[in-house]
């Protein structure tokens, strides 16, 4: 919300000035400048919103979930590099590791892993 004072004051200021340049009327004034608040106001809100929802891709979540990802698709391509107990973790499909918790992505790695392991040694 602007006050009136402002733009009578605006008024007041060209009555003064000498020169003559581009110059509003009191109406015009108001508008612009409450046109350039709500614009600026817009720009920061926008700015906040973005650094706010933005996803990190530094935090340790994401990082896991990255690091699943890759795991699975390494087993989707190498099938062999798995006990043939645990085929079912391979199959986990793109939802679980957008949406499982921390925990849950990281007891799913341990046992691939574990696994892996197992399969590597015999």
């Amino acid at each position: 919300m602007l006050t009136h004072t402002f733009g009578n004051i605006q008024e007041a200021y060209y009555a003064r000035v000498k020169e003559k340049g581009v110059r509003f009327s009191k109406r015009e004034w108001n508008i612009s400048t409450i046109q350039a608040l709500l614009q600026y106001s817009e720009s920061i809100w926008k700015a906040r919103c973005t650094y706010v929802h933005e996803e990190s891709h530094l935090t340790m979540e994401t990082q896991t979930r990255v690091l699943a990802m890759r795991i699975r698709t390494n087993l989707m391509q190498n099938p062999w590099k798995l006990r043939k107990e645990d085929k079912e973790l391979m199959h986990r499909n793109t939802r679980f590791f957008q949406r499982a918790g921390a925990k849950q992505l990281d007891r799913w790695i341990e046992r691939v892993l574990v696994s892996m392991s197992i399969e590597q040694n015999r």
